[in-house]
């Protein structure tokens, strides 16, 4: 909820933003139109010029500075970027759960005995644990990056679908692909639940296979 209230106040920050940029651009460079008084009173909307309101003389007339379908175009860009950048900046800004891991000098991820916060464990041994508990599912597994051992790891049996993610910044978490969406939930979400040991995992893919088998 934090986050679609932090969504709906920046929406009209953007809208200003890009009304402001469309004032200064599209006068100069997209269509005239005779009526308009820049910067307030111009067309935010289609239609952008207005043929019926062209003077007798034809001395004033709209018309169109770019191809047509260039100013839809752009006006189209226009307000998909409007919803867009506040998306961008609530997942920039707003910090998701995270589990800290201790980097050495030549900046490869390492796990501090002291501190094992984020379980190391391969996806062959996830998928091995998994089976103890849901023999038969089906498991999935695809590497993200390689280099640091990342992965994704897929499982359905039934209704269950859930899907972990494990990664040494990211950390380990899982996301119950089976349940409804809320109007919390933004495609820049990293996991449903986040994880410090294997244990609590297996408890999580419990629950859920007791929910929906």
């Amino acid at each position: 909820m934090k986050r679609a209230i932090i969504y709906m106040a920046l929406l009209p920050v953007s809208f200003l933003c890009f009304a402001v940029v469309w004032a200064l651009v599209a006068p100069l460079c997209l269509y005239h139109c005779w009526d308009d008084a820049p910067p307030f009173a111009i067309s935010w909307h289609p239609p952008f010029i207005h043929p019926w309101a062209n003077s007798a003389d034809g001395k004033l007339a709209d018309y169109f500075i770019s191809p047509e379908w260039v100013v839809y175009t752009v006006w189209v860009l226009f307000v998909v970027g409007i919803f867009i950048l506040p998306a961008l900046a609530v997942w920039r800004f707003v910090k998701i759960k995270r589990t800290p891991v201790t980097v050495v000098t030549n900046q490869v991820p390492q796990y501090s005995q002291a501190n094992p916060v984020v379980p190391k464990i391969t996806a062959e041994e996830m998928a091995a644990r998994v089976r103890t508990i849901l023999a038969g599912a089906e498991i999935v597994i695809t590497p993200i990056n390689p280099e640091y051992g990342s992965w994704n790891l897929h499982v359905t049996k039934g209704r269950l679908d859930v899907e972990f993610i494990w990664g040494p910044l990211s950390g380990f978490g899982a996301s119950d692909l089976a349940r409804l969406t809320t109007p919390d939930d933004t495609p820049f979400d990293l996991a449903d639940e986040g994880f410090e040991s294997v244990d609590e995992a297996l408890e999580y893919l419990r629950k859920l296979a007791e929910k929906y088998n």
